[in-house]
């Protein structure tokens, strides 16, 4: 790095340091002056507090005398040392905030030490004070001992003088450190200054440095550029050289000079006779010889050596000056043997590719994809189409297609594709036989004679179609299955209902018609019977009120979930076996599908059902929970508990895990003998709303 550039930096990190300083010492000095106002004022309080201490104990001791007063003097007396007593207490409350405002420090720690003292013989002094006067204005012929206030007072004085010394040596000390802070900013500024100074000159040193440094680069350049030429010629594997009017060489690169066994230096000047260049390409030599009448010749040569066979480009490009005079040629030898080779590799691998494509066991062709001709088509193609060879060369890709597909088909040929990407997909192809057949196609962009083509590879995916088929067929019967036992399940349910009503409500109505025939039999007592009838009838709509909720519970429907399980707990609770507690937090059921709701409540009706008849708990929990889009059911009960792995295949669980794969959900169950149980099942709501979303566009 050049020094001035050095420089400049170095100053830029000075000024950032410099202006870094300034800002701390600005903070430190405004706090100190802080600190220093709060000594100057603790200062003036404590000498203040001498003062309102001495005018008290005047006034004290006055009123010791208060005999020879008259009533007005007394008076007068009084208020004065009530005043004094203000001011006194005022100024010992300014000196504990003086106190708790200064800073941590040695010296904040002795006047807070000092205000510790002084408080307790504040307080002996203010005790002492208000017992003195209020001796006065009790008797006041009697006007008490005035010796114990004086006593405090002689304590409380040097604990004054002691703080205001202090006070004032803190106030020194922190104006000095000031005046410190305030000469080094002086002194940083004047650095800034200089610093400023230098940039603004280094510029103009710049300028001249970097002319120099151009100069000498440029100098450098003219200086380098003949030996950079130098080395890229004789780098290039190519032989070259330059011969003048008089047939010497005038420049010789060292591939050449070293296919000659020499060096270029002695080259360079000896006449160029034909046979020298025998040893590059022998019996060419009057190529190189003749004076030649075109500005540019070339020719291929074949030159066989002991290292074998070697195939050359010779070149050779005349010299002219200014006024189109002859002043030599510039010859040049290439070998191109590597792209003679390779371009016998590229056939030798095109005729291995040939015979891949033709003894490919899948069918191949190649097709032209502007007029859809089919262009090479493979020996299996041919077994499995059923066309010769000659007939596809007549044909093009259409005609192997129903017509049904060729609108799509001329979309997706004449469709632009990106590169060489491979397309998929499964069309549907016609035998000569006409039957249809169902093939994976697999195509490839190509280039083939100069045309853009495409390269298929087919394969028969018929069986395979097939036995999708079957499979569907099966699952369409298992559903089918599922529906007849969905049909004989929604019977079962039927019968039940059925059961219900004929065994309670309808023995319940019977009993309330033969009330009311009995009503109206003469003598019958017709009050009894009215009451009977209505409880009777109070008791059936109960029972239908019952039965309508355990199918399709009523607080769902019209206020939600939480009110239905709040109206589930309750009913619980009125069993008296097991004490239910319900709680809930985030929940947003506005947006939950009725289908999630009325799972969660099966799930809570099951596991409360089972913690009644087999758990022995006297209190369970019922907690519902909602963090982003994750719902969280959660049901504990403090019962026996059992062992999973025997007892997980009950009714009662399957139940509540088919409930909750219906909707993703994901069930956890925490159980041991004597342990209780804790049952966790967690939705994710985006999955339930892809699962309603499917379910709507199916139906």
């Amino acid at each position: 790095m050049p020094p001035l550039k050095r420089l400049v930096r170095v100053s830029f990190v000075l000024l950032l340091l410099v202006i870094l300083f300034n800002i701390a010492s600005w903070f430190s000095v405004t706090q100190l002056s802080a600190q220093n106002r709060l000594c100057e004022a603790g200062g003036n309080s404590s000498a203040r507090q001498q003062v309102y201490l001495q005018q008290v104990a005047g006034k004290v001791s006055a009123l010791s005398i208060h005999h020879h007063f008259s009533t007005d003097q007394f008076n007068n007396q009084l208020k004065y040392l009530e005043q004094a007593a203000a001011h006194f207490r005022a100024g010992q409350v300014e000196l504990r905030q003086i106190g708790r405002a200064l800073a941590a420090g040695e010296d904040a720690t002795r006047v807070q030490a000092l205000l510790g003292r002084s408080e307790a013989a504040y307080a002996i002094v203010q005790a002492r004070a208000h017992q003195a006067l209020e001796s006065a204005v009790a008797n006041r012929t009697d006007p008490g001992d005035p010796v114990p206030f004086h006593a405090a007072t002689g304590e409380y004085l040097p604990l004054m003088q002691q703080l205001h010394a202090q006070f004032l040596h803190m106030e020194q000390n922190t104006q000095a450190r000031i005046e410190t802070m305030n000469r080094a900013t002086i002194i940083s500024l004047i650095a800034c200054l200089l610093f400023l100074a230098i940039l603004v000159i280094a510029p103009i040193f710049r300028q001249s440095t970097r002319t120099y440094e151009e100069l000498q680069r440029s100098l450098g350049e003219v200086r380098d550029s003949g030996a950079l030429l130098r080395t890229v010629i004789d780098a290039t594997p190519d032989l070259m050289f330059v011969v003048d009017g008089e047939q010497r060489f005038r420049f010789v690169n060292q591939a050449l000079a070293t296919e000659l066994g020499t060096t270029p230096e002695a080259l360079v000047g000896r006449g160029m006779a034909p046979t020298l260049l025998q040893g590059v390409a022998p019996g060419h030599d009057a190529f190189w010889s003749a004076p030649g009448n075109q500005d540019e010749e070339l020719m291929e040569a074949t030159v066989q050596g002991p290292g074998g066979t070697r195939y050359l480009t010779l070149h050779r490009s005349l010299l002219r000056n200014g006024q189109g005079g002859h002043l030599g040629y510039f010859g040049r030898v290439h070998d191109i043997t590597s792209f003679v080779e390779a371009e016998r590799q590229i056939q030798e691998s095109e005729r291995k590719y040939r015979g891949l494509f033709e003894s490919n066991p899948m069918p191949m062709w190649i097709f032209d994809r502007n007029t859809l001709r089919f262009l090479e088509v493979n020996a299996m193609a041919v077994a499995h189409y059923g066309y010769s060879a000659a007939e596809f060369a007549t044909m093009t890709i259409l005609d192997i297609r129903p017509p049904e597909d060729h609108g799509r088909l001329l979309q997706v040929t004449q469709a632009p594709r990106s590169g060489e990407r491979l397309q998929q997909g499964v069309w549907t192809h016609l035998l000569r036989d006409g039957r249809r057949i169902f093939v994976e196609v697999i195509s490839h962009s190509i280039e083939y004679n100069g045309r853009p083509a495409v390269l298929v590879l087919a394969k028969d995916i018929t069986r395979n179609i097939e036995l999708q088929h079957e499979l569907l067929e099966e699952k369409i019967a298992h559903q089918r299955s599922i529906a007849r036992a969905t049909v004989v399940v929604q019977e079962k349910e039927r019968n039940e209902i059925g059961r219900e009503l004929h065994d309670n409500v309808n023995q319940v109505l019977t009993s309330v018609k033969l009330h009311l025939e009995i009503m109206g039999t003469p003598g019958a007592d017709a009050e009894k019977h009215r009451v009977h009838s209505l409880q009777m009838v109070a008791s059936a709509i109960q029972e239908i009120r019952r039965l309508s909720r355990s199918l399709v519970p009523h607080a769902l429907n019209d206020v939600g979930l939480t009110s239905a399980v709040d109206d589930l707990v309750e009913g619980l609770n009125n069993l008296g076996a097991v004490r239910f507690t319900f709680s809930h937090s985030g929940l947003d059921e506005n947006g939950l599908p009725s289908g999630l709701k009325l799972t969660m409540l099966r799930i809570i009706q099951e596991q409360t059902t089972n913690i009644l008849k087999y758990a022995g708990a006297s209190e369970a929990s019922v907690e519902l929970e909602q963090e982003g889009c994750e719902i969280r059911l959660r049901i504990t009960d403090n019962g026996v508990g059992f062992d999973p792995e025997q007892n997980r295949k009950g009714i009662g669980i399957t139940n509540i895990m088919n409930r909750a794969d219906i909707y993703h959900g994901v069930l956890s169950l925490q159980t041991a003998p004597g342990a209780g149980c804790v049952l966790s099942v967690s939705f994710d709501l985006n999955k339930v709303y892809r699962l309603e979303e499917s379910s709507f566009e199916k139906a």
